[in-house]
């Protein structure tokens, strides 16, 4: 499906059991598949190429404008979106575009996709829940921001990030409550280190919970999770983190947290932290050493003098190795931090 001059290629408009599979949709305006609302159902098998851009006031959005999506679902249910390929070979600036962009999932799985779009993965300012992201291979940012974090859904868990290999060092757009992030490998290039990996940008308070742990992470350019509201209940647990000197070179602490934090609900445990080249610090503000920090192995770190971090009998950092396969039909593997297949 073709349509340089259209807005999108397939629409829809309260579906039910929609099956949408094998498609190569190419070359459109705004959106590829886009529907309102969308419930159980299937999209997998698809190649998006080029399928969406930037609109502004009924012209292409060459300043600015609405970001489109190849996949841009309202109100989503019970659906499953696998084995799909986006790629962008048009770069002007007009032709971004999202690879899946939702408003409000409630009981989606989003899995082994291939997403090489700038923002892979958006789903803002709705009450999603038990939405699960895993086994993809994210080039770009997976976004989940809410005002003030959202509410927590009775199953607890707003989202569930789990076995994907992320590309670029501004993975992962804050806040929301009820998020869980794990066994992931964030895989960056020293030379691009424009983003924080976890980023919060508002200003609302947000009581939490979330809960980052097990993660492999390799070259955090700004650092590990900046948020600028106040965040509480947050857990950082079993994750192994490696910096080397960046392009930059960055120098901040690998977690910067707002001051106004209640830092006994903040627990840095139980992980492997290591500054090769750089020595950077842990934290950014006064304030965060006040934090529960304890029983990390720490090489290189230039503010250890600032926390007491007592050694426990737990082990430090991933609990099991990682291994997984990832993107369309498996086609990457992660071992650890040695990655197969295409890059």
């Amino acid at each position: 499906l073709r349509g340089p001059q259209l807005h999108g290629a397939i629409y829809g408009w309260d579906n039910s059991n929609a099956k949408f599979h094998h498609l190569r949709i190419q070359d459109t305006l705004w959106a590829g598949i886009r529907t309102f609302p969308l419930k159980g159902a299937t999209i997998h098998d698809c190649e998006f190429i080029d399928a969406g851009g930037r609109w502004e006031r009924g012209e292409p959005g060459l300043k600015g404008g609405i970001t489109g999506g190849a996949i841009l679902s309202i109100w989503m249910a019970d659906t499953e979106i696998a084995h799909n390929r986006f790629v962008r070979t048009q770069m002007g600036k007009a032709d971004e575009f999202y690879g899946i962009k939702g408003r409000q999932g409630k009981r989606c799985r989003i899995h082994h996709n291939t997403i090489g779009a700038n923002f892979s993965i958006e789903f803002p300012f709705e009450n999603d829940e038990d939405v699960e992201i895993d086994h993809n291979v994210c080039h770009g940012t997976v976004s989940i921001p809410k005002y003030a974090g959202g509410p927590v859904p009775k199953s607890g868990r707003t989202f569930h990030i789990h076995h994907n290999w992320f590309r670029d060092s501004y993975s992962i757009e804050f806040v929301r409550n009820g998020v869980e992030i794990d066994h992931n490998l964030f895989d960056f290039d020293p030379a691009k280190d424009h983003g924080n990996l976890i980023s919060g940008f508002g200003k609302a308070a947000a009581p939490g919970p979330a809960s980052f742990h097990n993660n492999l992470v390799s070259n955090p350019g700004r650092g590990v999770i900046w948020i600028n509201e106040v965040f509480n209940n947050l857990e950082i647990r079993n994750n192994h983190i490696i910096t080397r000197t960046t392009v930059t070179p960055r120098k901040d602490g690998l977690f910067g947290f707002n001051p106004g934090c209640d830092f006994k609900t903040i627990t840095i445990r139980d992980n492997v932290i290591e500054c090769q080249g750089q020595a950077r610090p842990l934290l950014r503000c006064d304030e965060s050493y006040s934090a529960v920090i304890r029983n990390n192995r720490v090489t290189n770190l230039s503010d250890t003098l600032r926390y007491e971090n007592p050694s426990t009998s737990e082990r430090a950092g991933l609990e099991a190795p990682l291994k997984f396969e990832c993107g369309v039909h498996g086609e990457v593997t992660v071992d650890g931090w040695k990655v197969t297949g295409p890059k």
